[in-house]
C-alpha cells in the first residue's frame, strides 16, 4: 500500500518533468559548412554562389584565366596547398618539386601558363599549385600527407550525352566537400575542381560531351611517366580520342573514364600506361569499371562485352544517373539534357541545387 502510495505521489513531479523538458528550448542544429568563397571580380571573371554552389567563371587567355582564379581563390588554394603537403619535409620536398619537375613538360603550355598564373595571382609556387592537380598520381607512390592511407576518388561515376554523376567520399576532399565548385571556362566546358587546380573530376564540354575518370583500385601499373590525370580528363572533354586511334597524351596510373562524344558515342575508355581499352555503352549509358586495360601499347581497342555484362553496366550506370543522389554521403551531378545546365550537389547531408544559363 505505502509503494503504491509513493508512486502515486511522483506522478506530479514526473508530469512537471515532462512539461519542462517539452518546453525547453531545443538545441539548435549546427548548419551545414558553407562554401568559404566570398563572392567577387576579377577582370571579367568572376566567383559567385548560386543557391550555396561556388560557380567561377574565367574569361580571357590562359594565363589571365589562372590569374583570376589565383587571385578569387587565393585564400582557399594557399589552404590546400599547406593541407596536402606531405607531413615530412623530405617527402614533400620530393613529391612537390622533384615529382613536379618531371610531370611539369607533360603539361601542354597553354595549361602550364593557366598553372603560373595561378601561382602569381595566389603568390605561390607554380609547383605547388601543379601539386594540387598531381597529388592523385602519386599517391599510390606514397607521396600523399597520408602514406597509408586507402585510395581516393573510388567512389563511382557514370554518363550519358550531356549529364555525368560522380560519388566522393568525404575523405576523398579532406573533408570538405563543401570546397568542390564549378568552373565554367571560355571553351564551353564546366567542370567539377577544388581550389587551384587546372584540371577536373568530371564535366560537361558543349551541349552534349561529358566525362568523369575514377582511378582503379589497384596497386600496380602507376607511372610518373605522363600527364596528370584531371589534366588529362579535361584535355580529353574537350577532344576526346576514338577507338582505333591512340590517346594523344601518356598517362600516369590505370583508370576508367566514362565518356559521352558530341559525335554521339558513349562508352567506357580504361586506360593504362601500357595501353587503353574501350568498352561501347548498351543504350546510351556508361559507368565506371575496374576492367583493366590489359592491351598493348598502341592505339584503343574496342572491345565489346558480352550481353549479360553489357546489361549489368547498364543498370548501375542507369542507376546513377537516374538515380536520387540523396543516397550518397557525398556526390555531385551535372545535367545539360533539358537546356542549360542544372547543378546538384550533395554534401553534409544536404542537397542542393542551381540552374545555369549558359550556352
Amino acid at each position: 500500500m505505502r509503494r503504491g502510495a509513493a508512486a502515486f505521489a511522483l506522478v506530479p513531479f514526473v508530469g512537471i518533468a515532462g512539461l519542462l523538458w517539452v518546453l525547453a528550448p531545443s538545441r539548435p542544429v549546427p548548419a551545414p559548412p558553407r562554401p568559404p568563397f566570398p563572392p567577387g571580380t576579377e577582370g571579367a571573371s568572376s566567383l559567385e554562389l548560386i543557391e550555396e554552389i561556388p560557380v567561377l567563371r574565367l574569361v580571357g587567355s590562359p594565363r589571365e584565366q589562372g590569374m583570376a582564379q589565383g587571385r578569387l581563390l587565393r585564400e582557399a588554394i594557399r589552404d590546400w596547398i599547406a593541407r596536402v603537403r606531405p607531413v615530412e619535409e623530405g617527402v614533400a620536398d620530393f613529391a612537390i618539386r622533384t615529382c613536379g619537375e618531371r610531370l611539369l613538360p607533360f603539361v601542354p603550355a597553354e595549361l602550364r601558363e593557366e598553372i603560373e598564373g595561378i601561382a602569381e595571382g595566389a603568390d605561390v609556387d607554380p609547383l605547388a599549385v601543379l601539386h594540387l592537380n598531381t597529388r592523385f598520381d602519386l599517391a599510390p607512390f606514397g607521396q600523399g600527407r597520408d602514406p597509408g592511407a586507402k585510395p581516393l576518388l573510388l567512389g563511382p561515376a557514370a554518363v550519358q550525352a550531356g549529364a555525368v554523376v560522380r560519388v566522393f567520399s568525404v575523405a576523398d576532399l579532406e573533408g570538405s566537400p563543401e570546397q568542390l565548385l564549378v568552373v565554367l571556362r571560355p571553351d564551353g566546358s564546366r567542370l567539377l575542381a577544388l581550389p587551384g587546380m587546372v584540371g577536373c573530376l568530371m564535366g560537361l564540354h558543349g551541349g552534349a560531351a561529358a566525362a568523369a575518370l575514377r582511378p582503379m583500385n589497384v596497386t600496380s601499373g602507376a607511372s610518373l611517366n605522363g600527364l596528370s590525370w584531371p589534366i588529362l580528363l579535361r584535355l580529353l572533354l574537350a577532344s576526346p580520342p576514338e577507338p582505333g586511334h591512340p590517346l594523344p597524351f601518356p598517362v600516369t596510373l590505370p583508370a576508367s573514364l566514362p565518356h559521352a562524344t558530341s559525335g554521339g558515342l558513349v562508352g567506357t575508355l580504361n586506360i593504362a600506361p601500357g595501353g587503353a581499352a574501350y568498352y561501347p555503352a548498351l543504350a546510351g549509358m556508361a559507368d565506371a569499371t575496374e576492367e583493366e586495360a590489359a592491351v598493348a601499347a598502341g592505339p584503343i581497342q574496342r572491345i565489346l562485352r558480352g550481353e549479360s555484362e553489357a546489361g549489368l553496366r547498364h543498370l548501375e550506370a542507369s542507376a546513377l544517373l537516374r538515380g536520387r543522389i540523396e543516397a550518397h554521403e557525398c556526390a555531385v551531378k551535372f545535367d545539360a539534357t533539358q537546356g542549360g545546365v542544372e547543378l546538384q550537389f550533395r554534401r553534409h547531408g544536404q542537397t542542393y541545387v542551381a540552374r545555369l544559363a549558359v550556352p
